[in-house]
């Protein structure tokens, strides 16, 4: 079920803050990008809400991890690391982003999602369009 497709809305009424980030790709048109949250801050009956946030028409998706990321062993990024390097700190809405004006196009947006360092987002992405919807489990 799409919950919005309004940018604006979904910057109001969401707060991604302490959400977590359960899977994340790139859709089979290969212009979306999608990624799916488990919700923190809602609960229907004691159950998760998982939503799908989906990044329509993307021009740019640039992803930064900590260098530190390298140095763990993977079994140990699966089962201890991975909750705090991919758990959502800040989800915002670049309005005054220089890459907006050098598309010089009104329908672009850019958005940043910050997740272990507060100075460098961990995705940064330019597309047309959010949509919210949620994840059936």
């Amino acid at each position: 079920m799409i919950f919005s497709r309004d940018t604006k809305e979904i910057m109001e009424e969401y707060d991604f803050t302490d959400s977590f980030i359960e899977n994340i790709r790139w859709e089979k048109n290969l212009l979306d990008l999608s990624m799916d949250v488990n919700y923190f801050w809602t609960e229907r009956d004691g159950e998760k809400l998982f939503l799908k946030i989906i990044f329509k028409n993307c021009l740019k998706a640039d992803f930064n991890m900590v260098e530190q990321f390298l140095d763990v062993p993977r079994k140990e990024v699966k089962e201890a690391h991975i909750g705090s390097w991919f758990t959502i700190v800040k989800f915002i809405l670049n309005e005054k982003s220089p890459l907006l004006s050098q598309c010089n196009r009104p329908d672009i947006i850019h958005l940043d999602i910050y997740t272990v360092e507060l100075d460098r987002p961990w995705l940064s992405i330019l597309c047309t369009e959010v949509q919210v919807e949620e994840i059936k489990t």
